[in-house]
């Protein structure tokens, strides 16, 4: 029986935390919903960011890099030779 004492007590500790926290909750729903939120948001960004530096470097081409090699090519294939050559 003095073993069940204490581990009831934190078990008892533990009601009150959860009862108190569910209150809170449901007096500040909007408050709790953009803290989870917000939350959620600075630790994804954090756990990118501590992961981000252990991932090789590599450079991939952006939307707007590729769009312009696609003009520079398209404009090379109608520019006569002598005019094509100011691009390389």
């Amino acid at each position: 029986m003095a073993s069940s004492y204490p581990r009831n007590r934190i078990s008892g500790t533990a009601h009150n935390i959860a009862q108190s926290s569910r209150e809170l909750v449901d007096e500040n729903a909007l408050s709790a919903t953009f803290f989870a939120f917000g939350f959620g948001l600075a630790a994804g960004v954090g756990l990118v960011y501590l992961f981000a530096d252990s991932l090789p470097q590599r450079h991939e081409a952006s939307f707007s890099e590729k769009v312009g090699r696609q003009v520079l090519d398209a404009l090379s294939n109608v520019m006569p030779e002598t005019l094509s050559k100011w691009k390389h």
